[in-house]
């Protein structure tokens, strides 16, 4: 009882005539601190109180009597939200990460044992509808949290409780702190004991990786996480973002490429094709080898135009090819070549192409970059993908800078993206521009 009720009545008390009016009776029975509550709800408030406040008091505060009070934190104990040291008192795994007791589980058995990890799979893969790149990622993802998980051993409940100021991400936050710092220090526990340590020197990708699978457990879970500061832990910001919006090739380059390609490979060859396709449409990587020959058809004004299936934007683009390029009957013969084979697939037997396939056209496109003095390391270490960078450049010159054009015809569907990330102006751009702009003012 509070001290405005614990006390004893008078004996000199006088009883007055009239009935004193009944007190007004309040409403608590799914409200908590005067607010409708979820039972989830109610639980992290009294998870967060306890941190400062004795029982009584979290009474007193929430309009709660103790029972209900000692329930919910008896159940956050045994969902393991919650510890006790030896004394009785309450502690938290966000404040002894290390401390924590954590039996290395399998991530079926991640899975298995914590209901927050299934309830996010299980959305996961509704979500998905079948799609076997959202369920790998979806895997992939569920990896990488074992991963933080057993670096720093504690359960996937740390990140779904709030911070000492109130912040729903204040666990996710102590966790990813922590995370951050083992990576640094070389600590981190992988699935495969084969597996590297990341470079001390350059964690912010592979940190990134790890990040975005835990944010989307805890998003999945409750946890709301605002728009942050770029430099904050938690932050999603991608790694390198619009550093390589400058990558491209002058023409005189592309048709440099074109020719060695053409001297080592025949002309009518697939890494021949392949390039003009590549640098012409911008299609990604991997997308290139399940484009159906039946989807190339001649538009009215003589250009090629066909269908490419980008996984990554769950997306179908119709893409371009100019009759006024030089490279022209290079992607008209390979088309034509085709269809008179009855290949259904443009630029693979099956839709698919292997790993070493891949890695074989990367090496020759990289051999091709060297001898045409492309050394930049981007050209190097995304053989494949500066040419969507190029792709992006070559029709914005066709267009005279129509991003808006561009985004369409190469594949974004955001323009902004296109502007930081492919499509920085060049010198030679701005010398034009405003060049036009002195004649007109003139």
């Amino acid at each position: 009882m509070s001290v405005l009720t614990n006390y004893k009545k008078s004996s000199t008390t006088q009883v007055k005539s009239e009935d004193p009016p009944k007190p007004k009776i309040t409403k608590t029975r799914g409200y908590m601190s005067g607010q409708k509550m979820t039972s989830s709800q109610m639980e992290k408030e009294v998870i967060r109180l306890s941190k400062t406040h004795k029982i009584f008091e979290i009474a007193d505060i929430t309009g709660k009597n103790r029972r209900t009070i000692e329930r919910f934190l008896k159940k956050a104990k045994e969902a393991g939200k919650i510890l006790t040291s030896s004394s009785g008192r309450i502690t938290f795994p966000g404040e002894e990460l290390a401390k924590r007791a954590y039996d290395k589980l399998s991530k079926d058995d991640l899975y298995e044992k914590y209901q927050p990890i299934k309830t996010w799979v299980d959305r996961r893969r509704a979500e998905a509808k079948g799609s076997k790149t959202k369920l790998k990622r979806l895997q992939s993802q569920l990896g990488k949290i074992k991963v933080v998980c057993d670096t720093l051993r504690l359960n996937p409940y740390v990140m779904l409780s709030a911070g000492e100021d109130g912040t729903s991400y204040g666990g996710l936050t102590n966790v990813m702190s922590a995370f951050s710092i083992a990576m640094t220090e070389g600590k981190i526990v992988y699935l495969r004991k084969s597996q590297k340590q990341p470079d001390p020197e350059n964690i912010a990708g592979p940190f990134r990786e790890h990040l975005m699978a835990c944010r989307s457990f805890s998003s999945y879970n409750g946890v709301a996480i605002p728009k942050l500061p770029p430099d904050h832990i938690l932050s999603g910001k991608k790694v390198g973002f619009g550093q390589y919006a400058h990558i491209r090739m002058s023409f005189k380059q592309i048709n440099s490429c074109v020719e060695s390609l053409k001297k080592q490979f025949g002309v009518d060859s697939f890494e021949v094709a392949s390039f003009v396709f590549y640098y012409l449409t911008g299609t990604r990587n991997k997308s290139l080898f399940p484009i159906k020959t039946a989807s190339c058809e001649v538009a009215e004004n003589g250009w090629i135009t066909c269908r490419v299936y980008e996984s990554k934007q769950f997306t179908t683009w119709k893409k371009f090819i100019p009759n006024d390029n030089p490279h022209y009957e290079i992607m008209q013969n390979w088309i034509e070549k085709r269809k008179q084979q009855h290949k259904p697939y443009l630029f693979s037997e099956d839709g698919t192409a292997t790993e070493g396939f891949v890695k074989n056209l990367l090496n020759n496109f990289k051999g091709i970059y060297e001898e045409n003095g492309l050394v930049e390391e981007y050209f190097v270490g995304h053989a494949i993908h500066c040419l969507r960078h190029v792709a992006a450049h070559y029709w914005l010159d066709r267009t005279g800078l129509s991003h808006g054009a561009v985004a369409k015809i190469v594949g974004w569907k955001d323009v902004q993206t296109l502007i930081q990330c492919y499509g920085e102006i060049t010198d030679n751009q701005i010398f034009k521009i405003a060049t036009r702009g002195a004649l007109h003012n003139g």
